[in-house]
């Protein structure tokens, strides 16, 4: 079970998870809880994995330059690094 910590993280950050909520949460930006941030960096962080593997298709009109699709080796790098 995670543990209850306090983390600080930029204004930019912070501003970019609150944008996403209303697509990834069905909420306002302005109705978005400290409790709605984690909720959010954990699923716009496994959306972004997903994307990376290939496994999604990026959302709402992003276009994909190429997809590499990494190696077992490559892909436990990456989870080892996250």
């Amino acid at each position: 079970m995670a543990e209850n910590s306090r983390v600080r993280i930029p204004a930019s950050l912070e501003q970019y998870l609150k944008s996403q909520a209303p697509r990834v949460l069905g909420i306002s930006e302005n109705a978005v809880s400290s409790v709605h941030l984690s909720e959010l960096m954990d699923k716009i962080c496994y959306e972004h994995r997903q994307i990376f593997a290939g496994v999604l298709m990026p959302a709402n009109g992003m276009q994909m330059v190429a997809v590499a699709v990494p190696t077992e080796r490559d892909t436990d790098i990456i989870n080892s690094n996250i």
